[in-house]
């Protein structure tokens, strides 16, 4: 349905080394949600499809049908934004660390930021690499 609007999407499957939700670790092949990517420029577009029940996607999609259920940020050093989050008083919903094709390894934290704004926030650490300078020709 969106692919004529913002794609091509690309399908995006995951390899977790752990994930966490409220507090409860997962198995790490539970398969939970559908997800796919599409790259706006500086926006990535990800569209998730919720499979499970128990699920923040799931809970989200039951109370507010189809919509925004989170923003994502990169940030350089997850462990140190979460501290922030957490010292305002928002609440963890979801941890995972996952690893990506390079090799390199990814984590992410949810947020239940949602009564402050209408929407949750996630917090993404992606490989340093992609935090590198640009090289300079």
């Amino acid at each position: 349905y969106y692919e004529p609007f913002f794609g091509p999407f690309r399908k995006r499957n995951p390899v977790y080394q752990s994930r966490i939700l409220w507090g409860k670790e997962m198995p790490k092949d539970a398969i939970v949600i559908n997800k796919a990517l599409a790259d706006l420029g500086q926006v990535e577009l990800e569209l998730i499809q919720p499979l499970t029940e128990g699920t923040h996607w799931m809970e989200h999609l039951k109370k507010n049908g189809e919509g925004i259920d989170h923003l994502g940020f990169h940030v350089e050093d997850l462990e140190v934004e979460q501290e922030k989050m957490v010292k305002k008083g928002f609440k963890v919903v979801y941890t995972s660390l996952v690893n990506h094709p390079s090799g390199s390894l990814g984590k992410a934290t949810y947020f239940q930021t949602n009564k402050v704004g209408g929407v949750n926030f996630e917090l993404i650490e992606k490989p340093s690499r992609l935090f590198a300078e640009p090289a300079k020709q």
